[in-house]
């Protein structure tokens, strides 16, 4: 586990919730930075993955 700090097994399913939530959240943004990244320096034609970044950027907000 990624939080791998002691916790009481009350708060274990409210602690598992909120780091599935932040892993999805950071994984969402690497996403929206390689399609950014691509864009400035390999030249990808940013039309084409507009709608992308623009989803992923909505689902993370």
């Amino acid at each position: 586990m990624a939080f791998g700090f002691k916790r009481s097994t009350a708060g274990d399913d409210r602690l598992d919730s909120i780091e599935a939530t932040i892993q999805r959240m950071l994984a969402d943004d690497r996403v929206v930075f390689d399609l950014a990244m691509s864009i400035l320096l390999e030249g990808v034609d940013w039309k084409s993955v507009r709608r992308e970044i623009k989803a992923t950027d909505q689902r993370v907000n």
